[in-house]
């Protein structure tokens, strides 16, 4: 505890500074038209432009809420600080910080800080004098002799089209850059790199900015610096290993107060929402598919988008293997992930399933754990595919001019349920056999669009929701009769979005909604709801104000519900809940949090056993997702697992050596590129 306190410490008061201002020379000039805004400029614009705009309009910072992230991490190390507030309260602030083998909450309000461990059961609090707590507004003002907003930039900006969750917004990276004259002599560098806590000096920064096109307000700022091993003032105290580099990054975000930022009040030896982490060594080039079927017992139920709780726990335990829906690289793709267990470099698997421009979302497992089916725009329409859990095999199964979404496996894995508006564009239920065959329509409602259709356990029943009207039905398929669970309990106020599925013993059915139909829909509002199928008993399960719980799915045994959720940063992220909503715990121990979103997702509890040489493939693999992604420490870390398992595996060494090449660890790069070169000789 004194170790990391005395690192909170030194955290806490980094945070009181920012960057002083400097000036930036003109960049280049590109067209910034948008259509998504009238009020978005249509001439060109430099990226300085762009930032003086910014720093216009950022000065008006009472109506937004911030997160600050500030991480330090080596391929065997990474330290995690976290801080959040709100601009109408300048002088409260509530956080994290965890280092290997411990972590901590805090909460300052003026000059008061309170800290407690993250243990199980109740925190508790102890409370010290620390420093003005009005640092956090300080730090993001522009015009004060601080801005982060002043550091300067000589890139070209790209327009960045609105994804749903964001607007769109200029995007404008210098993507690297040794030349620190205006970086020098600002405070921000005095505190990072001058102090007697120093790691060291960098070789190099990056500077990342994402402004809001339409408003020009800022939405994230990072600012990255890289310490090469060498330049490491005191190796020993960050616990590296001999030869480590250092990455120093620096996060800011900034979101309207109208999403709703956690309120920040006085500790009382309770329990303070505190997210869990997520961290994992893992990354970089081409990937390669390999084909090995899956495992055998239960299945369980699917989902999709986004959510919101209030997580307290450390990560999760393993549950299997998990199929989600991100759009870190641009566009949605799906993902796999498995936690990976009694390795050395405790690397958890993670890697694309597909790879391309279209839209690839809404994964679900079959019942034997084999294979996924998804649905994706890449032939120009939606149509429903199937491929194994490596990603490989993949097959149109519906193929055709209509749309087809939204498939999911019957008990037996001998069907497929799906919806189609291929009869008069409107959306029915279709049925068809696995591997594609006799496709027919099962039901359709004149009056309403039908969406999310689900299997019940026995396979007798379907359920599904309908819309606009947001209503849920059971349909019988042996009787064919349906019926409006809205119509059983009068007291079922919410209006149904998605994510249904069916408890394991077919007893209820679980779902996400608005819970106030009566007010305007923002997604942020959707919380998860449960329905028994024997009483009509109508249950509200969450009820969160900072962000949307959604796509739950219940756990084979019953006891633990899955789900995604957008609480604490907006981006969402993917955790287990009791069925009361209470014990919340983080799913997956992925090092992206800003900007990485975990969504649609599915779930089947049995993990993929691998040998020896598919766990080589798989670790090589995770380390082109994280390289891919821009995580080059974690893609050290799976490349050097990949080489730990097979020392012959000269596609390993090459993959690794590339990494260390852009880490600037010539040696390191050169060692490997001959290694590789002299196993692919052999």
């Amino acid at each position: 505890m004194k170790k990391i306190l005395t690192i909170f410490l030194f955290v806490v008061l980094m945070s009181a500074c920012g960057g002083s201002s400097v000036d930036a020379p003109p960049s280049e000039v590109v067209s910034t038209a948008s259509s998504t805004s009238e009020s978005t400029t249509t001439r060109t614009l430099t990226a300085q432009e762009i930032i003086d705009k910014s720093k216009m309009v950022m000065s008006q910072l009472r109506e937004y809420w911030y997160l600050d992230e500030k991480i330090i991490k080596a391929p065997s190390y990474e330290m995690k600080f976290t801080e959040s507030g709100n601009f109408q309260s300048p002088d409260k602030a509530a956080g994290s910080l965890k280092v290997p083998g411990e972590s901590l909450s805090f909460i300052t309000i003026g000059k008061t800080c309170y800290v407690a461990e993250d243990e199980p059961g109740e925190q508790e609090w102890s409370e010290f004098e620390c420093a003005e707590g009005t640092r956090a507004y300080e730090q993001f003002l522009p015009g004060k002799n601080n801005s982060l907003l002043d550091l300067g930039i000589t890139a070209t900006p790209e327009l960045i089209e609105s994804d749903g969750d964001r607007p769109t917004a200029y995007f404008i990276d210098n993507g690297g850059s040794t030349d620190f004259s205006r970086i020098e002599g600002t405070d921000l560098w005095a505190e990072l790199f001058l102090g007697g806590d120093a790691p060291g000096m960098p070789e190099r920064f990056r500077i990342q900015y994402w402004i809001n096109a339409e408003n020009f307000r800022l939405q994230t700022l990072v600012l990255s610096f890289y310490i090469a091993p060498e330049a490491i003032e005191d190796p020993e105290s960050f616990g590296l290993e001999e030869g480590d580099p250092l990455e120093v990054i620096w996060v800011l975000e900034f979101r309207p107060l109208a999403e709703e930022a956690p309120e920040i009040t006085h500790p009382v030896i309770a329990a303070m929402p505190t997210p869990a982490p997520a961290a994992a060594p893992t990354a970089p080039p081409t990937a390669t598919p390999a084909a090995t079927p899956a495992a055998t017992p239960a299945a369980t139920p699917a989902a999709t988008p986004a959510a919101t709780p209030t997580p307290t726990a450390p990560p999760a335990a393993a549950v299997g293997r998990i199929a989600f829906t991100s759009s870190a690289d641009g566009d949605l793709e799906i993902y796999f992930y498995q936690q990976a267990e009694g390795y050395l470099y405790e690397v958890s698997f993670f890697f694309k399933m597909t790879d391309n421009d279209a839209v690839d979302t809404y994964p679900k497992f079959s019942p034997d754990g084999g294979s996924i089916l998804f649905h994706s725009d890449r032939d120009g329409d939606y149509e429903i595919y199937s491929m194994n859990v490596f990603g490989t095999n993949e097959k149109n199964l519906t193929n055709n001019p209509a749309g087809d979404m939204y498939a999911s496996w019957s008990p037996d894995g001998s069907k497929i349920v799906f919806v189609s508006n291929r009869n008069d564009d409107k959306w029915a239920i279709y049925t068809m056999d696995a591997d594609g065959s006799n496709q027919e329509e099962i039901l359709s409602l004149s009056s309403v669009d039908i969406a999310g259709p689900v299997y019940s356990p026995d396979g007798f029943l379907i359920a599904f929701a309908t819309y606009p009207d947001g209503d849920l039905h059971v349909h019988s398929i042996v009787l064919n009769t349906t019926h409006s669970l809205r119509e059983w309990n009068d007291s079922f106020h919410a209006k149904v979005y998605g994510g249904l599925n069916w408890s394991p013993d077919g007893s209820s059915l679980i779902f996400h909604g608005d819970p106030d139909p009566t007010d305007a829909y923002h997604p942020t509002q959707l919380e998860i709801f449960t329905f028994g199928m024997k009483d009509g008993d109508f249950r509200q399960i969450t009820d969160n104000k900072d962000g949307a719980d959604a796509f739950p799915q219940w756990a084979s045994d019953g006891n633990t519900i899955y789900y995604s959720t957008q609480y604490p940063m907006n981006w969402s992220k993917l955790y287990s809940m009791d069925p009361d909503g209470s014990i919340i715990e983080r799913l997956t121990t992925l090092p992206l949090e800003s900007g990485f979103h975990e969504t649609t997702f599915d779930i089947y509890e049995m993990p993929v056993f691998l040998g020896p040489e598919l766990s080589v493939l798989w670790f090589y693999n995770t380390g082109v997702t994280y390289y891919n992604l821009g995580y080059l420490v974690e893609a050290v870390s799976a490349f050097t697992e990949a080489i730990r398992l097979d020392p012959l595996s000269a596609s390993a060494y090459q993959a690794r050596s590339v990494v260390y090449g852009e880490l600037r660890l010539d040696e390191r790069a050169q060692a490997d590129a001959a290694k590789a070169k002299e196993l692919a000789a052999d």
